[in-house]
C-alpha cells in the first residue's frame, strides 16, 4: 500500500507554525511519494505574497505549488480545492489553548473533520526536525469500517517503521451485563467477563488475518467505558505519536445527536496526532 496517497495538501496560514507544519508535510511527501500541495485561505495581496514567501523559503518549500482560497466559505473552499485537485490526504494542525493547556481545533478544522471526501491528518505539535510516527494506535470498533482502518494503520506501520501498532476495541459487555445481572457468583461473572474478552480478540484477529504480514507488529487491547474517551486517554498514557480513527457518517443519525460522538472526545482534547481515514 505504498500509494495510499498520491497526493497530499497542507492547509497552511502566516504564522510561526508554517514552517513546521511545512517540514511536517514534506517528510509525510517523501515518505508516500506523493505530490504535495500548498492551501492557504486568505486574500491574496502583495504584502502577504512576501510574507508567505518568505515563510516557505526559511521552509525550503519556495517552489511548492501553493493554492490561494477566498476566506468565504472557508470549510466549503478547502473541501472543494481537495476534490478539484484529487487530494487523497489533508493535513493541517491543531493549536494550543494556553488556558487550558490543551490542544485544540478550530471550528473550521472540526467541520473539515465531519465534511471532508478525503483522508484528514490533525498535527498537535509539528516540528521543524519532523520525525516518524514510531507508535501508533487504531480504532477497530467500527465492524463496518475496522479492516478498512487497520489496513491503513498497517500501511502507515510500515512507511514509518513503527515499534507498535495497538488496536483498540470494545469488548460486548451488553449480553455480559444481561447475564451478570442474574443469579451468578463472583467467579462465575469473572469467567464471563473473560470469555467475552477472549472473544472479541479472536472474533478480531479472524477479521484482520488477511491484512496482517509476519512483520506486523500488532498489539490487541480490549477496552470498556466511553470508547472515544477510552482511546484518547490510552494514546495520551502510551505516548502515541498518531491515532488512526474512521471518518464518522456524515449524516448522524439521532443517537450521535443526543450522545456525545466518539469523535468528538477526541477532537476535544487531541491527545496526538490524529489521522481521520476515509
Amino acid at each position: 500500500m505504498d500509494t495510499l496517497y498520491k497526493k497530499i495538501a497542507l492547509a497552511i496560514g502566516l504564522n510561526p507554525r508554517t514552517e513546521a507544519l511545512v517540514s511536517e508535510a514534506k517528510r509525510i511527501q517523501k515518505a508516500f511519494q506523493a505530490e504535495l500541495l500548498l492551501i492557504h485561505v486568505g486574500e491574496q495581496t502583495t504584502e502577504r505574497e512576501q510574507l508567505m514567501s518568505e515563510f516557505l523559503q526559511n521552509a525550503q518549500a519556495k517552489d511548492l505549488p501553493l493554492k490561494w482560497i477566498d476566506k468565504s466559505s472557508v470549510t466549503e473552499n478547502i473541501i472543494k480545492t481537495c476534490e478539484s485537485e484529487s487530494v487523497d490526504l489533508l493535513i493541517i494542525g491543531a493549536f494550543a489553548r494556553e488556558t487550558f493547556l490543551k490542544r485544540q481545533i478550530g471550528s473550521v478544522s472540526r467541520a473539515l473533520a465531519r465534511k471532508a471526501y478525503c483522508s484528514l491528518l490533525i498535527l498537535t505539535e509539528p516540528s521543524k526536525a519532523p520525525t516518524p510516527f514510531r507508535k501508533i494506535v487504531v480504532d477497530g470498533n467500527d465492524p463496518t469500517k475496522a479492516l478498512e482502518t487497520i489496513s491503513v494503520a498497517l500501511a502507515w506501520e510500515k512507511i514509518e517503521d513503527a515499534t507498535q501498532v495497538h488496536i483498540l476495541k470494545e469488548a460486548n459487555m451488553l449480553g455480559l451485563s444481561i447475564m451478570a445481572s442474574e443469579d451468578r457468583s463472583e467467579d462465575e461473572i469473572v469467567t464471563l467477563k473473560r470469555d467475552a474478552v477472549k472473544n472479541t480478540i479472536d472474533e478480531l484477529e479472524r477479521l484482520i488475518q488477511p491484512v496482517i504480514s509476519p512483520d506486523s507488529k500488532i498489539n490487541i487491547k480490549i477496552i470498556s467505558g466511553k470508547f472515544g474517551y477510552e482511546i484518547a486517554r490510552f494514546s495520551s498514557r502510551i505516548l502515541a505519536d498518531l491515532l488512526i480513527v474512521p471518518a464518522p457518517e456524515r449524516s448522524l443519525g439521532i443517537l450521535d445527536r443526543i450522545f456525545t460522538h466518539d469523535l468528538e472526545h477526541i477532537l476535544a482534547d487531541l491527545p496526538t496526532n490524529v489521522l481521520i481515514t476515509y
